[in-house]
């Protein structure tokens, strides 16, 4: 009777320390998963920042392009 529950007892421990090597590798997975969104935040702009320079861009480049006719103006007779 003792070696019947014994192996019982040897099973099932078998069984938890599978469930447990299981959950280990999800967490460390996660983990992984974790520290990679964490870089992306590292680089992450706000949709202000972005609207921000997207005018000043924009701003520049009317700015590059206008200089050029503005200067022929000024030369015409």
């Amino acid at each position: 009777m003792l070696t019947g529950q014994l192996a019982e007892l040897e099973e099932r421990n078998a069984e938890v320390e599978l469930q447990n090597s299981t959950v280990i590798q999800q967490n460390l997975e996660l983990q992984q998963v974790e520290l990679e969104l964490r870089d992306n935040l590292l680089m992450f702009v706000s949709r202000s920042e972005l609207q921000d320079m997207q005018n000043k861009l924009l701003k520049s480049e009317q700015e590059r392009v206008c200089a050029p006719i503005t200067c022929l103006c000024e030369h015409a007779p």
